[in-house]
């Protein structure tokens, strides 16, 4: 009821001003519009906020069955990994690509879910932020959606499933094709984690 409720006072946003914000945003819907036309399934509500006060990148709320994505608090690409690790396809992403890709994930897990899900593998992990089966399944889905190749290097056994419950991944491309545009600090990373 609190994020009804707050939902209601925030301004909803006509544009990104940010170019990158903006492109991390359009392409992320692209890849949205295309998963759920060859998947047959139904696009969600997806609607820009601007609030200030909110420390959120994005939400799902089941309730309206709409995504809210606050570009003001998404990150810009990483152009040299530091402190920063976000990157659109990278498995740390919350430019608005991953945020909104991230955000699809938990749609798909509320109004598309399958038992499969749930076995997701534990030990298996895209990020550092899975503290529950949704953010594992969200996660999950927002590499499926922005860098399947990476998915199925890096959690081979949450790939397998993903296919296995009939759902076809747009990107055809590898992970470094997807990623041919990052640093190569990002390319060390994942080649290290693929082969440790």
């Amino acid at each position: 009821m609190l994020v009804k409720s707050y939902i209601q006072v925030m301004p909803i946003l006509k544009e990104i001003s940010n170019e990158a914000k903006r492109k991390c945003y359009d392409d992320a819907m692209k890849i949205i519009d295309d998963f759920c036309a060859i998947n047959n399934i139904k696009k969600p509500k997806i609607s820009l906020l601007d609030n200030k006060k909110c420390d959120s990148k994005g939400y799902y709320q089941p309730t309206t069955k709409r995504i809210y994505v606050l570009p003001k608090n998404c990150s810009v690409p990483t152009k040299k990994p530091g402190f920063s690790w976000s990157y659109p396809g990278y498995k740390a992403d919350v430019t608005p690509f991953g945020v909104l890709l991230h955000e699809f994930g938990h749609y798909m897990h509320y109004i598309y879910y399958r038992p499969e899900y749930s076995a997701l593998a534990k030990n298996e992990k895209v990020s550092s932020y899975e503290p529950n089966e949704g953010e594992r399944i969200a996660e999950t889905f927002k590499l499926f959606l922005g860098n399947p190749d990476l998915l199925k290097k890096i959690c081979p056994l949450r790939y397998k499933l993903m296919i296995k419950s009939g759902l076809k991944p747009v990107i055809k491309k590898s992970w470094q094709k997807v990623l041919e545009n990052a640093h190569p600090d990002f390319h060390n990373a994942i080649n290290n984690r693929i082969s440790s």
